[in-house]
């Protein structure tokens, strides 16, 4: 043991300690869990001056260029200065030095650094080639690996690591004042159904399509403007060309809006955090680099416009707003793209195990119960304020509206010889549908006989709350529509 220039929270002190006790259990790879903004650097610093002090060598590899000044920073706050950096022309190169911080992306065509007793992976999650052909070297054989990541869940990691350490989960991290409380709100839930799957995630430029309707993306600058409270907003979009809309729709709106993508100048991509951690402007619509290593703990309001099939990228992203703060009470997450809908909360996403590269009928027994169980409990939009409430609670936490549960109705009846069939029909479904009517712009009339035509009895107390109208209701339109027109052809005939 040493004694530490600064106090270890009780997340990061039990997940040192777990990890001396699975190192003296013969592990040397080992994968600690920790919700991001819970401290995973300043636990590495402290197992890292540990290591110093008995004589050995330690390295910290970066999943990106753009956060190697950041963990230098940090590491030389905490009392770690005797410091080498591998990455292309950096100034403080010097494979001397007793502490490596690395980008991966570097160590691809780098020597690696030798002799290191402790190497430290940073966002372990993400696949690497070059680390793990430093697991797999003769000089890294000798070496503890230790992953550190928020979100653990990539196939194959039981592959890198022996044993994973959940040092804390997200919502112990939340109940216990280190990360702050979030209220999510749906305002948009844009219909995916045909959208396809691409190595396990959604299609790019399918999504892209669909967010980049100028209904949706007026409807995430206009929903910001009402209940954004003027927050300091991460707004993640789906490519360049849906953020740089987002982008130009604030700027239309007479809002200050920055833009970050992988081409961005990290220099300029620091300096655009920090103003808008001081509030200089409203918001940065970014593309896929500010889910990690962004550590603005001003940032208090995330739009998520992006639609995702992946639990790492939706909690990773969501965590970027977590961050406490004094002053801070939470932050707001407005969903454009239905995700807390299909994957639910953040903080309720939660596996107790690395996952194997393929999955056995054990595994995937146990993946089917959970997601059954996932969609069982899927948060659903409040129909009065959007406001995300659990799933099975009717009454909103938010504004108190109160939902009815969904009953069946005896829709059974004979027509022309078909037999329909009894349907679960709530009043939240009907409300819903009647939504999307409204935004399709037609007369009160036809909605009240389109809405008759659909469910047998007249819109009565219907709220005029537009919603964009999903494929469903636009193909129950245009079947009607055609037996309209079908049936006034018969009569001019």
């Amino acid at each position: 043991m040493v004694d530490l220039p600064f106090t270890l929270r009780p997340a990061q002190a039990k997940a040192v300690r777990m990890a001396r006790e699975a190192v003296r259990d013969g592990h040397t790879r080992i994968c600690i869990q920790l919700p991001t903004g819970a401290g995973k650097t300043r636990m590495s610093i402290a197992m890292i001056l540990s290591t110093l002090a008995s004589g050995h060598k330690a390295a910290f590899t970066c999943p990106a260029i753009t956060l190697i000044d950041q963990t230098i920073s940090g590491f030389i706050a905490d009392g770690i200065t005797d410091i080498g950096v591998i990455q292309a022309n950096h100034p403080m190169t010097d494979y001397s030095k007793p502490v490596q911080v690395a980008s991966v992306q570097t160590l691809k065509n780098r020597p690696k650094p030798r002799g290191m007793k402790l190497i430290f992976i940073d966002e372990c999650h993400i696949k690497s080639k070059a680390v793990r052909d430093w697991m797999d070297s003769e000089d890294g054989k000798d070496a503890i690996f230790i992953g550190l990541s928020a979100t653990p869940w990539r196939g194959g990691m039981d592959e890198e690591y022996s044993t994973l350490i959940i040092a804390g989960t997200m919502r112990e991290q939340i109940d216990s004042g280190v990360l702050c409380e979030y209220d999510f709100y749906a305002p948009d839930v844009p219909d995916l159904t045909r959208v396809k799957i691409t190595a396990g995630d959604y299609d790019e430029k399918q999504i892209s399509e669909i967010m980049s309707d100028k209904t949706l993306v007026g409807n995430v600058v206009d929903n910001w403007i009402k209940h954004g409270e003027n927050r300091p907003t991460l707004i993640f979009a789906v490519d360049r060309g849906h953020a740089q809309a987002i982008q130009d729709e604030f700027i239309a709106k007479g809002l200050s809006c920055g833009y970050v993508d992988a081409y961005t100048d990290r220099t300029e991509r620091n300096a655009m955090l920090r103003k808008l951690g001081r509030g200089e402007i409203n918001a940065i619509a970014s593309v896929g680099t500010m889910i990690a290593g962004v550590d603005e703990p001003a940032i208090s309001c995330i739009i998520w416009a992006r639609p995702t099939r992946s639990e790492m990228i939706w909690v990773q992203a969501i965590g970027r707003g977590l961050r406490s703060m004094i002053g801070k009470l939470n932050c707001i997450v407005f969903d454009h793209a239905g995700t807390v809908s299909k994957l639910g909360f953040p903080c309720e996403i939660h596996h107790d195990r690395l996952k194997p590269r393929r999955a056995n009928a054990e595994e995937k027994a146990r993946e089917e119960r959970r997601v059954r169980e996932r969609e069982q409990k899927a948060p659903k939009p409040c129909i009065k304020c959007g406001f995300a409430r659990p799933g099975g609670v009717l009454i909103c936490p938010k504004c108190g509206f109160e939902h009815q549960p969904p009953r069946l109705e005896n829709t059974t009846k004979h027509e022309e010889g078909e037999l329909k069939s009894i349907k679960r029909v709530s009043m939240e479904d009907k409300q819903r549908f009647y939504s999307e009517l409204l935004s399709m712009g037609r007369s009160k009339g036809w909605r009240a006989h389109t809405y008759r035509d659909r469910f047998g009895v007249w819109p009565i107390k219907m709220k005029e709350i537009p919603l964009p109208a999903s494929a469903e209701t636009k193909n129950f339109v245009k079947h009607k529509d055609i037996a309209w027109r079908k049936s006034k052809q018969r009569q001019n005939a």
